[in-house]
């Protein structure tokens, strides 16, 4: 990680919501975890600093998936995130939208959709062939791109298709998705 190179970055409230509000709903040991990493779901913000949205994934998957790889479990994260930021305001846009996509015009959507989250973020996504493509993804960390997979995977399930991602880390703060999928 570069010094200070997150502090360019910040994570919106809605993801914090999506996650810890309306999925988790976390309590005791992990919620005090949580509060000591910066999020306090009593005392909402509107943003927060890029480093308390990955301190708080770190102590997420230590709480919910121990043993597990980070990025691997920061993946299982996105999953359930998912679930939840459908289900907040900012969310809602995408809910509304999704039923109306093919994959692939969701897949190029979602550079801006992620923006929702981070509105810093610049990601960007190279087209293979029509159902093949390569997300990239510059800062804020390079777990983004494992995250992003888990959050991919779930929306392009409920498209009816058959996701299938690779996510790697280029360097402490960029990363990239492969994304493909066929039909069911």
């Amino acid at each position: 990680m570069l010094p200070g190179h997150m502090t360019t970055y910040t994570a919106q409230g809605s993801m914090f919501e999506g996650l810890y509000v309306r999925v988790l709903k976390p309590t005791g040991a992990f919620r005090e975890a949580l509060r000591r990493a910066g999020f306090d779901a009593d005392a909402m913000l509107p943003e927060y600093p890029m480093q308390v949205w990955v301190d708080c994934l770190d102590v997420t998957a230590q709480h919910l998936h121990p043993g597990v790889e980070r990025f691997s479990a920061w993946r299982l994260i996105g999953r359930d995130f998912i679930t939840g930021f459908l289900d907040t305001i900012a969310g809602r846009l995408v809910a509304v939208a999704l039923p109306f996509l093919s994959p692939r015009r969701f897949v190029s959507q979602a550079p801006r959709f992620l923006r929702l989250g981070v509105k810093e973020l610049d990601a960007s996504l190279d087209w293979h062939t029509p159902t093949t493509g390569t997300m990239r993804l510059p800062g804020p960390h390079a777990g983004a791109a494992f995250l992003t997979a888990g959050v991919l995977e779930v929306c392009l399930e409920r498209l009816k298709v058959t996701p299938t991602l690779e996510p790697r880390a280029l360097s402490g703060t960029e990363s990239q998705l492969a994304v493909s999928w066929t039909a069911r």
